[in-house]
Parts: structure tokens; C-alpha cells; sequence
């Protein structure tokens, strides 16, 4: 690893592996939630990390795809993140279609992040 003279070129792998490491913390701090949940047999969870975003686990995996991507630039790297983000896109709509009965979607719709059904 060699250093120059930009500011910005040496804090991007610092950046990168933060990202990295906060995204992969995220995932599974919402997994733990998911999980948790479905071991003492409870509704689906609105609470935790589930309150702030409606899908943490897709928005921490594409967080840490990001630091990796910074980490690791290359043109695979940018299209495999890319078509990542169209997936849990898609994936993230479906859900939302077959959950919908599932919660009160009034008060669901005002968690962030893919704010219509």
C-alpha cells in the first residue's frame, strides 16, 4: 500500500472498511432481530433497527457492497453492485407486496425507505 499526496485517496480504504464493517454489523443486528423474533414465536418486528429503515438487512448489505466496492474498485466489482441494487430493489418490493395485510400500513408507511407499497 503506497501513500500519496491527496487527502482523499489515503482516508478511502479507512472509509471503505468502515462502511464495510458497519454495513456487515447492521446485517446482523437486523438478522439477530429477525431471528429473535421468530424463535419466541412473535408478530413480524417493527421494532430496533426495523423502526428506523423497513429493510435493514438490504440497506446494510448495500452499505458494506459499497465499502467494498471502495475497497476493491474494479469493473466487476461496480456491475456485480449494481445489479445487486436492482435485486434487493426488486426483492424488497415483493415483500412489501406480500406483507402488506400482514402490519397496519399506515403506521408502517412512515418507516423510511421505500415509502409506498
Amino acid at each position: 500500500v503506497s501513500d500519496t499526496t491527496s487527502a482523499l485517496l489515503n482516508i478511502l480504504p479507512v472509509l471503505g472498511l468502515t462502511l464495510s464493517l458497519g454495513g456487515f454489523l447492521l446485517f446482523c443486528l437486523g438478522a439477530g432481530q429477525v431471528y429473535w423474533s421468530k424463535l419466541t414465536k412473535k408478530q413480524a418486528v417493527t421494532g430496533g433497527v426495523y423502526r428506523i429503515v423497513r429493510h435493514p438487512q438490504y440497506a446494510a448489505l448495500i452499505i458494506s457492497g459499497f465499502g467494498l466496492l471502495i475497497l476493491w474498485p474494479r469493473y466487476i466489482a461496480l456491475l456485480a453492485y449494481i445489479t445487486m441494487l436492482f435485486f434487493y430493489y426488486y426483492l424488497a418490493r415483493v415483500e412489501e407486496n406480500q406483507h402488506i395485510y400482514l402490519l397496519d400500513h399506515g403506521a408502517y408507511a412512515k418507516i423510511l425507505l421505500l415509502d409506498k407499497p
